[in-house]
């Protein structure tokens, strides 16, 4: 990987995108059955926008209360989940006021999730009783935990 480029995996909501934006890093994987060896497609995405509205609980925009106080969305949202055979999305929903992620590198915290050039790790569960009483978080219910070391040939 050409380091020269490192810039383009950083954080970039500032300025007028920090109140009108989204940042995004998105990974596509495959798992593989230990005992079986049938393969498993997954996801994890780090996804956060408009950090410039934070409040102290995450602002989801189609939320009909939101929409009519004028609310734009702002949120840390951290996705994982799996496609083909039973697919799942667990969706886990943070204020950006607990966001952190340097200017000068790649190193997102925020809750018990992480992400840097060479690693990720993090934990997104919703309960069946928050998944049919939220429909808001667009997810489905169940857990799913990471720890993966990152040896990438291109960007993000």
């Amino acid at each position: 990987m050409n380091k020269s480029d490192l810039k383009r995996d950083y954080y970039m909501l500032k300025g007028p995108l920090a109140k009108k934006g989204y940042d995004w890093w998105w990974h596509s994987l495959t798992a593989y059955n230990k005992k079986t060896g049938e393969p498993k497609p997954f996801f994890i995405e780090y996804f956060v926008c408009n950090p410039d509205l934070a409040e102290e609980e995450p602002t989801l925009g189609q939320l009909p209360e939101n929409q009519k106080a004028g609310k734009r969305p702002s949120y840390c949202m951290i996705k994982a989940g799996t496609w083909g055979k039973n697919p799942k999305q667990i969706h886990n929903f943070y204020s950006m006021k607990y966001f952190n992620c340097p200017d000068d590198e790649l190193n997102i915290q925020v809750g018990d999730c992480s992400l840097t050039e060479t690693h990720m790790s993090g934990f997104s569960r919703v309960s069946e009783e928050d998944a049919k009483n939220h429909p808001e978080y667009m997810s489905n219910a169940g857990d799913m935990m990471w720890d993966l070391d990152i040896d990438k040939k291109n960007h993000f």
